[in-house]
């Protein structure tokens, strides 16, 4: 079954219907944030479900980064952006905290 789709930011030129017609028959959790200002734009039921959001208006980036576990320091990030540059995409497996003290682990991929 299709979960309704949460948010749309037609102020910024994003398609969030394509978003929701390939994001919203899955189970896992899913987002998509606006990289020029880290504002979600995007996310479906289970990824509100798995951080413990009760909307998609409860959820802002400051929050989202202090849910991760061990935040990357700056070699990391410089090392991640170098690997970003070289291979077109960043992969990673990273344990957050949702909002009720559950953790898991997520792959985040830019």
């Amino acid at each position: 079954m299709a979960h309704k789709m949460i948010y749309s930011r037609p102020d910024i030129g994003i398609d969030t219907p394509l978003f929701a017609a390939l994001f919203d028959g899955i189970r896992e959790g899913t987002a998509v944030i606006n990289a020029a200002d880290m504002q979600f734009i995007y996310c479906n039921q289970p990824f509100l479900h798995l951080f413990g959001f009760n909307s998609f208006h409860a959820i802002n980036i400051g929050l989202f980064k202090s849910m991760r576990k061990d935040m990357p320091d700056n070699h990391s990030w410089e090392e991640q952006e170098r690997k970003l540059l070289q291979n077109g995409r960043l992969v990673e497996l990273a344990e957050y905290t949702a909002l009720n003290g559950d953790t898991f682990f997520a792959e985040v991929t830019t």
